[in-house]
């Protein structure tokens, strides 16, 4: 995996971090995401946990029997998804990134899931500059 530092925050700018991560990302559409996201799925950068650099009020909630999801405490941004069996490597919620240009989506996760009234939606497949 090809990585480049890659710097976040939350909306209310309590929360920043830095990983070395992918540019290429997946929209994952399960359950979870929707709802936690309030959307249509949630976009997902995968980076090295032990690059992680993060500073600020974080909490975490167990989101599955195999994952936790971490988020800023004061304004509840999506930050991370830190699942189990990954090993070193930790998912970051792209619309956390900044800037978001570097970022190429390459692939969508439980598509069966995606909402039926967003189905006729064109994704993206590319947001380089």
């Amino acid at each position: 995996m090809e990585t480049q530092l890659l710097s976040g925050r939350c909306a209310c700018g309590q929360t920043v971090f830095q990983i070395n991560a992918a540019t290429a990302c997946e929209v994952c559409y399960c359950d979870t995401c929707r709802q936690v996201s309030g959307g249509v799925g949630m976009a997902w950068a995968t980076g090295l946990r032990a690059s992680l650099s993060m500073h600020g009020p974080v909490s975490r909630w167990r989101s599955s029997d195999h994952a936790f999801r971490h988020f800023c405490a004061s304004c509840g941004t999506q930050l991370l998804l830190i699942q189990e069996q990954a090993g070193d490597m930790v998912k970051i919620a792209v619309g956390a990134l900044e800037p978001q240009d570097c970022m190429r989506m390459d692939h969508e996760s439980h598509r069966e899931s995606r909402p039926r009234w967003a189905r006729s939606l064109t994704v993206a497949v590319s947001c380089q500059s």
